[in-house]
Order: C-alpha cells, then sequence, then structure tokens
C-alpha cells in the first residue's frame, strides 16, 4: 500500500497545522510492516505550502509513483523513484496551473470560486511499440487536469521519468496533449485496465467515461446523473470483482459551513463494470487509433482559444443525456433509469451496463484518518482530496465535529481497493 502523508492537519480550515515534511510511505499489509519511508525534499514538495493530492502507481524499472502536488504556490506532478530511493517534480504552467476563466461553479445551492491547481490524475495503459516480436517501448500516459479547469491533459511517463525534464525547478518545455473539453469542473479521475478513464463533473452531479483509443469530444459519455447522491463525487476506487466504488462527500456544503450533521452526507456508491483496476493492464493489448482531436502544447505556445462552453455548463450533444424523469424525483443517469430515492437503498440500472449501481454504503461517519487510497494487486496507490476556497462567501474552519466527520470519509476511501 503506498500512502502520501501531506504532514498538516486542519486542511480545510483557515490556519492548517504543519505536523511534518510530506512524505510517502509503503506498507506491507501482507507482512504488517513498513517498507519503504522517504521524507520529499522541500524544493519537491514544499513543508508548508504543498498538497499531495492523488497517486499512482506505475511498475516500470522498480517502481514509480506520480503525485498531483495541488499547492496554490507550486503545483505540479511529483515523481519518486522506488528504485533510486529519489524524487523530483515536473513543473508545466500553461496546464497544472488553475484557469480563471473556470475557478467558479455552482454546485446545487453552493457557488465554489477559487483557483484551484492540478488535481486529479490517472495512469494509461501501456502501448507497447514491437519491432519482431520484442517489445521496444512501454510508454504510458498520465492524464490529469487542474481543478479549476474545463481541458483533461496527458503527458508520457516517459517524460516524467527524466528528471531532467524538473531541472533546478525550471518548467518542462516539451509537449503535452490537450485532449479538449469537458462539461465541468473534476475533482477526481481513474483508469482501468481496457482504457477507460473516469472522471467526475461537479456542477452537474455527474460521473463521466471516456475510451482512451477514441477521440475526447466525441467519445466521453455521461453514465450517472443525480443532484442528491452525487452532490460532489470525489474520488474512485475499484475491486477485483469488476466493482466501481465512488466517495460522494458533499465538500461544497462543508467547505462553507453548511453541512447539516442530522443528513447523510458521506455516500459510498458501487457499480458494476466488469473492469479492474489500471494494475492489470497487461491483461489487454492496448493499440490506440489515431486522435486526431487531440492537440499537443509545449510550455512556450501561445494560449488556445477557448470553446464557448460556460463552466458547469451541459452544452456538448455528446454528453447530453437522454431519460425521463420518474415521479418522485428529477435526477437522471445518462441511461433509462429505475430509481428508489430513500436514503437507506438507492439504485440505478442501466439497460447497457454501464452504471449499475448494486449497493449503496452510506453514513460513514466513524473513522479517523489517513491520507491515502489502497490499491489492490502488490502496490497500492494513496489519494488525498483537497478544495481550498477564497470567494465571495467566507468559508468557515467548521467545528471540530464537522471537521472529524469529513475526514473519516477520506478513511474510508483507504479501505477500497483500487
Amino acid at each position: 500500500m503506498w500512502i502520501i502523508d501531506g504532514g498538516r492537519t486542519e486542511t480545510l480550515t483557515s490556519e492548517p497545522v504543519v505536523r511534518c515534511p510530506p512524505k510517502l510511505v509503503i506498507y506491507d499489509i501482507n507482512q504488517k510492516s513498513t517498507t519503504t519511508f522517504y521524507t520529499f525534499p522541500d524544493d519537491v514538495a514544499s513543508y508548508n505550502s504543498s498538497f499531495l493530492y492523488d497517486i499512482v502507481v506505475d511498475d516500470t524499472d522498480g517502481g514509480f509513483a506520480y503525485i498531483s502536488d495541488n499547492s496554490a504556490k507550486d503545483p505540479g506532478l511529483i515523481v519518486f523513484s522506488l528504485k533510486q530511493h529519489h524524487s523530483w517534480k515536473i513543473r508545466h504552467s500553461a496546464t497544472m496551473h488553475a484557469d480563471k476563466t473556470a475557478s467558479a461553479f455552482r454546485v446545487n445551492s453552493v457557488t465554489v470560486s477559487a483557483p484551484i491547481n492540478v488535481a486529479g490524475i490517472a495512469l494509461g495503459p501501456r502501448v507497447r511499440q514491437q519491432k519482431e516480436g520484442v517489445v521496444v517501448s512501454e510508454e504510458r500516459e498520465l492524464y490529469y487536469c487542474p481543478m479549476s479547469s474545463l481541458h483533461v491533459y496527458s503527458i508520457g511517463t516517459t517524460v516524467l521519468r527524466n528528471e531532467m525534464n524538473g531541472f533546478k525547478g525550471g518548467e518542462y518545455q516539451g509537449e503535452v496533449k490537450d485532449h479538449g473539453i469537458k462539461s465541468s469542473q473534476t475533482a477526481g479521475m481513474t483508469m482501468d485496465n481496457q482504457g477507460t478513464l473516469y472522471y467526475t463533473l461537479l456542477a452537474t452531479n455527474s460521473i463521466a467515461k471516456w475510451d482512451t483509443r477514441q477521440p475526447f469530444l466525441s467519445g466521453q459519455k455521461i453514465i450517472a446523473k443525480d443532484e442528491k447522491y452525487l452532490e460532489w463525487p470525489n474520488s474512485f476506487a475499484f475491486d477485483q470483482s469488476g466493482n466501481i466504488t465512488v466517495l460522494v462527500n458533499r465538500l461544497n456544503e462543508f467547505i462553507y459551513g453548511k453541512l447539516n450533521l442530522e443528513q447523510v452526507n458521506f455516500r459510498l456508491i458501487t457499480a458494476r463494470v466488469d473492469r479492474k483496476s489500471y494494475l492489470y493492464d497487461e491483461v489487454y493489448d492496448y493499440s490506440p487509433e489515431m486522435n486526431l482531436t487531440t492537440t499537443t502544447l509545449a510550455a512556450n505556445t501561445e494560449k488556445l482559444p477557448e470553446p464557448q462552453v460556460l463552466p458547469g455548463s451541459d452544452q456538448d450533444p455528446n454528453l447530453a443525456p437522454h431519460f425521463e424523469p420518474t415521479k418522485d424525483h428529477q435526477t437522471t443517469t445518462a441511461m433509462p433509469t429505475t430509481m428508489d430515492h430513500s436514503d437507506n437503498d438507492h439504485q440505478m440500472q442501466s439497460d447497457q451496463g454501464e452504471m449499475n449501481h448494486d449497493q449503496t454504503h452510506e453514513d460513514h461517519k466513524d473513522h479517523g484518518h489517513t491520507d491515502h487510497d489502497q490499491m489492490d494487486r502488490e502496490h497500492a496507490g494513496a489519494s488525498q482530496s483537497q478544495s481550498t476556497t477564497s470567494t465571495t462567501e467566507k468559508p468557515s474552519s467548521g467545528s471540530a465535529r464537522q471537521m472529524s466527520l469529513f475526514l473519516s470519509v477520506i478513511f474510508a476511501a483507504s479501505l477500497l481497493a483500487v
């Protein structure tokens, strides 16, 4: 299990407390012992300003971890080499910093307005290049986006694993792919073992997926949408039985002190998708087709014109779900759906098996907190979620009870196998 420790507590209050330097811990759950303990140097993850948000694991060349640093001052992608016991950071301001035009969006009755940098990340399948039956390279793409952005970007892992691309804290000057625009801001994303990217859409209370072999603009599809049960879907995990679970935490309500403790605020919603985690990608022969809609970006290129889609809107016809509202509720999924909206039983049934909810786990309130996201197989990943804000509404620091309640759901997510 790979665990990221941000080194701070009270991170969503006005005065976070620095407890220790940011670090990475690898824990063997079978042996019940720590196998690796690594403290990041200050020039990679600042003791005072870094926010280690998400992590994925690559078993290439002895093992690498790629970690998004959501820092307001120095955002980027941190790379850790297990073999070298060494780390560095790749920076690319054009794609890893917040887009100010996408910094404000509304989730139900709460307006969130803050420039939030690179957040969710996902590791794509190996792209095998062979010559006479011999594998000559195993390039992968790391997908990412700032929370304050409508774009999805990716960068090659060979770029990330080359420390010279982050030499002396400079900007990476090579190419980054801009896959296109989505309908809303995203907190979390994950990849399955067949090259499908799942990601959250905060302003539309939705979850979408994209087969990365297809062009992004025409290939993305909303698979679940519900203003009550998907209010701030935050992160994902896979089990080994073909299920995906999404953590919903109503973070938009919490950060402004509007969380009602008499309501169910935290949910784990599970759906059958017949896929596994990206860690099992070797079972899939991935041969991506030519993606003519992908744009390459360099650090010194001019800014691309923004498509005429407002943050939080759903104007892309490929994303517009077709549905018939139920009598009791007006929320929908992309596929024909039957919903029973009770706090104790919530099911979504899709005729194509895209988001068949088998079970809903609600009201996870009494756990401690660890900033990690368990991964299955030999390695595991860790994730962390954050939304720091500065808006026209003054964020509340929250009571001790609220903070404990919110942090408990992060621990609950850590118990899931990715």
